[in-house]
């Protein structure tokens, strides 16, 4: 604030776990989250989403069926996510509405 780096606060469980969380990705509209994290034990890397709610909070992260090798982005109209796991894969963001909790607008 004022041209001020403000002190960050770490997100509560919902968010992290006790993997290796790699990466992140905000909706543009600030809808959702994506979270790339490697299970330390396993050398597994996972997908989760998680939805905002109506107070601003989060709600607790959802494991996608599809694996990355920790990177991902969204195409300009949010139709298409891209992630890396040996090589270019991307899927329709159509699974998005599927996994957001009832009573999550």
């Amino acid at each position: 604030m004022n041209g001020e780096f403000s002190e960050p606060d770490k997100l509560g469980k919902s968010y992290n776990s006790d993997d290796y969380e790699a990466a992140i990705l905000i909706a543009p509209d600030e809808e959702f989250m994506l979270i790339s994290s490697t299970d330390i034990q396993y050398r597994e890397v996972k997908f989760h989403i998680s939805f905002k709610k109506a107070d601003g909070s989060w709600s607790d992260r959802i494991e996608l069926p599809f694996y990355c090798g920790g990177f991902f982005a969204l195409s300009p109209d949010g139709k298409y996510l891209f992630f890396m796991n040996e090589g270019i894969w991307w899927v329709s963001t159509s699974f998005i509405d599927e996994l957001k909790p009832a009573g999550i607008d």
